[in-house]
């Protein structure tokens, strides 16, 4: 009898202590419970949680005891957007509640992929469970949701609450943990706007780029060449950048995540240089100008071939990745400069690469901001969304002025059939065959000159080549002779036409 009043007594004490000891954690851990239900919308999560940092490895247990006794550092600035660029062990504690009456899971998701080790913990009273580990330094196949982001599925009693504890080991670059929660509806609806969306964009990227690639080929126009690659490594780019890369392409691959974003970014820079030397034919119009890209394509090349040194991608990852992006500012700025100018011999196109740049390097420089924890963005809570669709306007703009390209090729084309078909009927000589020839390449010299002309100075340079004087032409058009004279002097100028002579073969040539 009294071994049963002692067994009871301790029981007691134990029950009591163990009670005491809970709701000590919560008192310490200072944890406001974020509500869950089913029926509201997928919600964010970074101002409720917590976050700690150590340069220490450690399990779950130990680092809950370090925080407990308050000898873990905490992140109070960067709770919403997160970044360091030090070597630091994150840990993320926070309280789930599920509202709901029944039981139900929710997926929690970790919307950055670019992380060594991932654990989810469980804290219950003083013992810490492990539920899930993965990262992308393992198999894909390690993930507990097949997804390119981290999506752990937690399941709930009903009005259950549930301490967790998040932690993030990465290497050395921006550390950034947006979390978000969906009930199972929401994930499926996610995934499936995810599928459609990804889907098109990247279709698209690679029917555009084959076409380009396939077109250059059998047209003889470099330009579309380069802007096929170029397209293709801006897509290998996006899809690595938001994990998709490792999903689809190299699963069983994770060793690749340590180098692949170091290694494309220059890559991408470098296809963006030989796109723009084509684009503006900088070795006729500005041949300073493509001096200046050889030299940044030089850098981008040195760090492409260093960041493929494991030895120095691990000491230097960071200098480099800063180094880059100041190239890629280099790059940007030069392109801009160069459109500038190029805005006298063809304004159609240089504003639609001016309007397609401005449009990408937004969408970087956003994420950039975005990384480093200077912005927080509900819209764009995977930095490489931002990316993506500064990206994807550029790619509309580019794709149309390739096909402005394209058309005034196809011109050429049958202007130098006519010539051909013209020399083959009437036999003529060999010396006249090479004047008509050189005036087909003329014609392709000055056909994006000419686009720069108004439509009134169209009007004027066609009434010079039917041999009309400034006299009839200002009574023509209803103009004074003093405006005629300056739409003369402007076609000059914007033709760079040395002699009154081959204004007039440019003229009746078009």
């Amino acid at each position: 009898m009294k071994h049963r009043f002692f067994s009871s007594f301790i029981l007691f004490f134990l029950v009591l202590g163990s009670s005491a000891s809970a709701q000590n954690n919560n008192v310490v851990l200072n944890l406001v419970p974020i509500p869950l239900n089913p029926t509201q919308t997928p919600r964010f999560i970074n101002d409720s949680i917590r976050v700690f940092y150590t340069l220490d490895t450690l399990e779950g247990k130990e680092a809950l005891d370090y925080i407990l006794k308050g000898e873990m550092l905490e992140n109070f600035n960067k709770k919403k957007a997160g970044a360091e660029l030090a070597d630091n062990g994150f840990w993320l504690l926070f309280k789930l509640k599920n509202e709901a009456k029944g039981a139900e899971q929710y997926y929690l998701e970790l919307a950055f992929n670019r992380t060594d080790v991932v654990k989810l913990y469980t804290v219950l009273n003083d013992s810490v469970t492990l539920n899930y580990t993965t990262g992308d330094t393992f198999n894909f196949s390690t993930r507990p949701v097949n997804h390119r982001n981290f999506i752990f599925p937690i399941h709930f009693l009903p009005n259950q609450e549930k301490i967790l504890l998040l932690n993030l080991e990465k290497r050395k670059t921006v550390d950034r943990f947006p979390l978000k929660v969906y009930s199972v509806a929401q994930f499926e609806i996610h995934k499936s706007k995810e599928f459609i969306l990804y889907g098109l964009f990247f279709g698209a990227i690679l029917l555009v780029a084959f076409i380009s690639i396939v077109a250059s080929i059998y047209i003889n126009m470099p330009i579309l060449r380069y802007y096929g690659f170029y397209a293709l490594s801006i897509g290998l780019f996006l899809m690595t950048s938001l994990g998709l890369a490792f999903q689809i392409i190299t699963p069983n691959l994770p060793f690749l995540n340590l180098y692949n974003i170091a290694i494309l970014v220059p890559f991408t820079m470098i296809m963006m240089v030989k796109f723009a030397q084509a684009y503006f034919n900088t070795p006729t119009y500005f041949p300073r100008i493509h001096k200046v890209y050889y030299f940044l394509m030089l850098g981008l090349g040195a760090i492409l071939f260093l960041m493929v040194l494991p030895t120095i991608f691990e000491i230097s990852t960071v200098g480099f990745l800063y180094y880059a992006y100041f190239l890629i500012l280099a790059v940007f700025i030069t392109s801009f400069i160069t459109a500038y100018y190029y805005r006298t011999i063809n304004p159609i196109n240089a504003g639609l690469f001016i309007l397609g740049y401005i449009a990408s390097f937004m969408g970087i420089g956003y994420s950039i901001l975005i990384d480093v924890g200077l912005v927080s963005s509900t819209i764009f809570t995977d930095s490489s969304l931002a990316v993506l669709s500064g990206f994807f306007v550029e790619f509309i703009f580019l794709t149309t002025a390739m096909g402005i390209f394209v058309r005034r090729k196809l011109i050429y084309f049958e202007v130098n059939i006519a010539s051909q078909s013209i020399i083959e009927s009437n036999g003529l000589n060999a010396q006249l065959t090479g004047t008509i020839i050189n005036d087909t390449h003329i014609i392709e010299d000055y056909t994006q000159k000419l686009e720069s002309l108004t439509n009134r100075e169209k009007e004027v340079l066609q009434l010079i080549a039917n041999e009309k004087t400034s006299n009839q032409i200002a009574e023509g058009l209803h103009l004074s002779i003093h405006t005629v004279q300056t739409h003369r002097k402007n076609i000059w100028k914007k033709l760079n036409i040395k002699s009154y002579a081959e204004l007039i073969k440019i003229a009746n040539a078009f």
